[in-house]
Formats: C-alpha cells, structure tokens, sequence
C-alpha cells in the first residue's frame, strides 16, 4: 500500500516536473532570440528523454501528456518557426483592415467630391481609386470561398484599375493630359498575363512579381504627374501626394525584389508571407494618401478663396473708384471734388497753407456741339481734360464740375503761382486742338483763379472762381481773370 502511494507521488512529481519544463521551453522558445531557442531544445530534449517513463505517457495526473520524442520534435519545429526573417502574421486580419480603411477612406472621398467635384476635376478619379481598391481587396478576402475568376482575377483587376484611375485623376486636377489609350491596352495586357498565371501556369511568385512589376511604373507616373504639374503655381499643392506615391513606388519595388529572390509561396495567406509587411506599409501609406489628398484639395480650395477675395477686393477698389470719378474723362466727378475741397479748407484752417483754386470752361462749347454732334463734344471734353490732367502738378486735384467746367484745387498754392499756371493750362489747349474738329473751329478755353481766405466757406471760395471765370467770359474768352475777392 505504501509502495502504490510512493509511485503515485513519484508519478506526480514526475508530471508536475515535466510540466514546469515544458512552460519553461515555451517562455524560452516564445521570447528568446532565436540562437537561445535553438540551444534550449536540444538541451532539454535528452533530459526529458532521460526522465520520461512508460507511465508519464499516459499519466493522468500531467495535464500535458506527451512523449519525450514528440515533445523534441515539438520544441525544435517551434524553435525553427520562430527562428525565421518574419514574425507570425494573420494575412486575413491585415487585409481586412486594409479594406476597412479603403472603405473609411472611400466615405471621406464621397464627401470631398460633394464640396469640390464641381470645382476641380478629378477628385471623381481618387473616389473611383477607394472604391476599387476596397472592391478587389475584399474580393480576394473571400479567396478560396470564391472561384478564382472573382477572388484571384477579377480582384487584382480593381485594384489595378483603381491605380488607373488615380493615374487620371492627377491629370485632370493638375491640367496635364493623360492618354487613355496607352492604359487602356496596358490594362488589358496585365488582366491577360494575370489570368494566364492563375489558370494555364499557376504561380503566386509571378502573379505577385507581375503586379507589382506593372503597377510601379504607374506609381512614377503618378508621382511625376504631382510633383511637376503643368501648371507651376499647384506645385506646392500636390506635394505630399506625389511624395506618397515615391513611397507607393519603392514599396512595390521592394515586393517585387522579395517575389523574384524568395522561394515559392504555396499560399497567399501564408503567416511569413512578404505581403504581410508590405500590407501593413501599404495600410500606412493609404492612410497618408488621404491625408495628402485632402490637404492638396484643401489648399487648392484655399487657393480659390484668397483669389476669391482678391478679386472681391479689386471689384471693391473699382467699385469705389467709379464712385468718384467722371465716367467720360475718368477725372474726379464733383462729388469728390467736393470732399476735396472742405479737406483743403481744414488743412488751411489747420495749418494756414496757401491753397488756391482755378475754374475752367470750354469756350461756345454749345457751337461744337451744334456743329458736330455731341459724340465730337464728348471728345473735346475728353481732349482737354487730358491735356489738363497731364501738365498739372502730383498735388493739385482736377475735377469735373458740370457739363463742359472743370476745377482745379491748388494747395499750397498762392495766387500768383496759380494764375501763372492757369496761364499754361490756356495756353497748352490753344496750341494743342483736337483733331475731331479738324481746324474748322478753334477750340480755347476761359479761366477763373481765386485764393482761399480765411473765414470762407467751400461754396464761397467755388463762387470767386466763378465770378473770375465770368469776368474771362465777358472780356473775350481764352484768357484767365483773377476773383476781385481773391485779397479778401
């Protein structure tokens, strides 16, 4: 009875010895690097070989029953697996995320072309590109569920023709042209290698080798579309996607090399598949594709904006401009040169300046335009006040006062320096006669000088020149009067 209960205790022992061993090889084969696990099984496997018995094998008490060779062979394999370049990847899991983010990236897009389709072209093209992709990846998620015309062919075929499309859309946004035609025939070259590879020679290395050989250099193509669009002003625009695609491009190149050095794959979803690193880069790049496309969107919405505002602010400035000038010769209308007027009188007021002002009118302007028609009046008026406006000082303001007057303010001007230049005025216009008339009747005019005083009032000041001007008018015309109130 003793001697049962001793070998049941030894047996128990034995067990929970080996069971110690055995988490300890997992924790070593787990966590170790992979030199460690190497040494660690085959050090153990003798010494669990040397303690096992015929009784351990099927020991009830262990709660992991196995042989010492199996448990061996167990440890060495682990220890092999984990030894390898790759870590254990769920390829199913990875592409299932993958889709999920085409699918955010998809909804986004739909938005962004609601706000901006109308506005810039292409943006339908990068929706279209999310929308394949999540088409053809979530139809290969089904892979083997599916025949192969939907989960391998028909798969790959979106995801290509979404890399396609985005292809067109960087054209259409930059305003560079693309041609349809040579990836159209490209597409259909790489629909019938591909199917040749999945249905007469099946092999995933070439499949794999094929569309990340064909697919690169549409990635440059992209990349170069962005970085150098045809118009040079959206080059900072499109920067961070066509940085992106460079990306795109050394990714692919990268899947390629793996596929032409690498052994064969005798299944896709295969835990130390490439794909499985290459997807979890690719799950990061579209992320910042979307970012890109979005901020390269954004700015270009910016762009509008400011040239928006530019344009608003020029119409303001035009707007404002045509508030105060005369629509016919393009000088001060009376309005503004009114404002003018009451400014200089607080400036004199202020500052005691001189300021002088000289009243113009064509003389028999009723005869001209009795003669020839109004058109030919409108362009004596238009001829004068040319050669007014361009022999007047940066200073003095001219301004159209009514019908055929005009006005001229001085400041800073005396009396004597104003009737000298109204003196110019006349005589510039005598010398120079409008060619609408042709010589038949000559074109003069009369003019009127009066000196601010203080205590005047615009309207007073306006009324000296005018009693002046009147004076010219009476003593002959083309000659220039001085107000009799201008000492006043």
């Amino acid at each position: 009875m003793g001697s049962i209960r001793h070998h049941k205790g030894q047996s128990a022992r034995a067990g929970l010895f080996r069971l110690t061993l055995q988490m300890t090889l997992h924790h070593v084969v787990s966590s170790s690097s992979p030199a460690p696990r190497e040494r660690a099984a085959r050090s153990i496997t003798p010494f669990l070989a040397h303690r096992a018995t015929p009784a351990d094998s099927g020991c009830k008490s262990c709660p992991f029953p196995v042989s010492s060779g199996c448990f061996a062979r167990t440890a060495h394999a682990a220890a092999s697996a984990q030894g390898g370049l790759l870590p254990d990847f769920d390829m199913r899991t990875i592409l299932a995320i993958l889709v999920l983010v085409n699918y955010a990236c998809a909804g986004l897009m739909v938005l962004t072309v609601k706000v901006s389709a109308k506005r810039f072209d292409g943006v339908k093209y990068f929706l279209a590109n999310f929308v394949l992709l999540s088409a053809g990846i979530t139809l290969a998620l089904f892979r083997p569920l599916i025949p192969q015309l939907f989960s391998i062919i028909l798969a790959n075929a979106c995801m290509f023709a979404g890399i396609v499309a985005v292809a067109f859309g960087a054209g259409r946004f930059t305003g560079r042209d693309i041609l349809r035609s040579p990836y159209c025939v490209y597409s259909a070259v790489f629909l019938v290698a591909y199917s040749y590879f999945t249905y007469a020679v099946p092999d995933i290395r070439v499949r794999t080798m094929l569309f990340s050989g064909m697919v690169l250099p549409i990635f440059c193509h992209i990349a170069f579309v962005f970085l150098r669009p045809s118009d040079g002003g959206h080059h900072r625009h499109c920067m961070f996607a066509g940085i992106t695609y460079v990306l795109f491009s050394i990714l692919y190149m990268f899947r390629f090399y793996c596929a032409f050095v690498g052994d064969d794959i005798p299944e896709y979803f295969s835990a130390h598949s490439p794909d499985a690193v290459i997807n979890i880069l690719t799950i990061i790049l579209t992320i910042f594709l979307m970012y890109s496309i979005q901020h390269m969107i954004g700015r270009r919405l910016l762009a509008e904006l400011e040239y928006f505002m530019d344009v608003q602010s020029d119409m303001l400035v035009e707007m404002k401009d045509m508030a105060i000038r005369d629509h016919l010769t393009g000088i001060y209308n009376r309005r503004k040169i009114e404002e003018t007027l009451k400014r200089e009188r607080e400036q004199f007021e202020r500052y005691g300046n001189p300021l002088s002002l000289i009243l113009c009118d064509i003389d028999t302007f009723k005869a001209i335009n009795d003669t020839f028609g109004h058109d030919v009046g409108d362009k004596v008026i238009v001829h004068i006040t040319g050669l007014i406006a361009g022999h007047k000082r940066d200073a003095d303001r001219i301004g159209r006062w009514g019908g055929e007057e005009f006005i001229i303010v001085s400041p800073q001007t005396t009396l004597e320096q104003a009737t000298m230049m109204a003196e110019r005025f006349r005589s510039i216009v005598e010398s120079n006669q409008p060619e609408c008339v042709g010589g038949e009747r000559p074109v003069t005019i009369s003019l009127g000088v009066a000196q601010f005083s203080s205590g005047m009032s615009v309207e007073d000041f306006v009324k000296c020149a005018d009693e002046a001007l009147y004076g010219a008018k009476q003593h002959g015309r083309n000659r220039v009067e001085v107000s009799p109130c201008a000492h006043g």
